[in-house]
């Protein structure tokens, strides 16, 4: 299930028992999340460098489309852990790795965990629908 703040995308529940969950939040550098830009739904994936608690980078936008400063990063609604479009942070700088067709996107994550005290658990509802139906289609 995901985890969010009023302010943004916390990260995933790893486990649970009667009274608690333990919590994968997106400063944990093997989760990776999928996200899209608002401003043209373009798909990649926000992943934690380890560098700052404010920031993160989004991966995987082609070069040959244009970012924009302050684009909002929203959760794509391809994963089971998140609904689309609830807000991951915005976009700042950029850079274009040599050798890469894809650009490092820095983003400004919106929760702030220095002052993080209340989360709510996502109870996605339509995840079983949509685990069924890739599972189905990979079974074929």
């Amino acid at each position: 299930m995901g985890v969010v703040s009023s302010n943004g995308v916390v990260g995933v529940v790893k486990d649970v028992s009667e009274h608690y969950a333990l919590v994968i939040p997106i400063l944990n550098q093997s989760l990776r999340i999928s996200a899209k830009l608002r401003s043209n739904n373009l798909v990649g994936a926000v992943r934690w460098t380890g560098n700052d608690i404010h920031t993160a980078v989004l991966d995987d936008i082609p070069k040959h489309f244009l970012v924009g400063l302050g684009d909002t990063v929203l959760t794509s609604g391809y994963s089971s852990f998140f609904p689309p479009n609830l807000i991951i942070g915005t976009t700042d700088i950029w850079t274009l790795p040599e050798g890469r067709n894809a650009y490092e996107i820095k983003i400004n994550l919106s929760a702030d965990f220095e002052t993080l005290n209340y989360v709510y658990v996502i109870n996605y509802l339509n995840r079983d629908e949509q685990k069924a139906l890739e599972k189905a289609s990979q079974d074929e």
